[in-house]
């Protein structure tokens, strides 16, 4: 059997058009998504599909099942909802390293600050560098500037904890 490589679904995001040929019109509409998924760098769950005003529920059904034809236009939206939840679960962890790690050892750094001692110092100085890490290792997608602000802020709050501790070793 000879493949028609005309067969295509287009795939309708923001202004970019994407074709995606298919075999028969009796495989699922899901094996077609994934591709699209791949091509966009976008979650399968994390968008819808719209095809003729309705939204597509079930990718798993065939395109005979959906009544999607050649060359169709299926139309692409990204659920922003879920980009909001997974930068507010990042920056939860952010804020949970900087109020949970970072902010109380300020009192121990007072201590030190009125009398050093190299233990403390040394105590303290691997606590911060740890803490700093760990924001660091935070990877965050570079449209999560809430997120990224909030990680700067927190860096630079251990930083200060770090330069306080310099500044009183001298």
């Amino acid at each position: 059997m000879l493949l028609n490589n005309n067969k295509k679904i287009n795939f309708s995001y923001k202004a970019t058009k994407i074709a995606i040929p298919y075999q028969n019109t009796s495989q699922p509409l899901s094996l077609l998504t994934a591709k699209l998924s791949s091509q966009l760098s976008i979650p399968e769950d994390q968008f819808k599909l719209i095809y003729k005003g309705l939204v597509i529920r079930d990718a798993s059904r065939s395109l005979d099942e959906l009544k999607i034809t050649n060359n169709a236009t299926i139309m692409v939206l990204v659920q922003q909802s879920l980009n909001i939840d997974k930068q507010q679960q990042l920056v939860q962890s952010i804020e949970s390293i900087l109020n949970n790690q970072v902010l109380p050892l300020e009192p121990q750094l007072l201590d030190y600050e009125k009398s050093p001692s190299e233990q403390s110092k040394l105590v303290l100085q691997e606590l911060l560098l740890q803490s700093i890490l760990k924001l660091d290792s935070i990877v965050l997608p570079s449209e999560y500037t809430d997120a990224r602000n909030i990680r700067k802020h927190s860096i630079k709050t251990t930083q200060s904890f770090l330069d306080r501790l310099d500044a009183a070793a001298h």
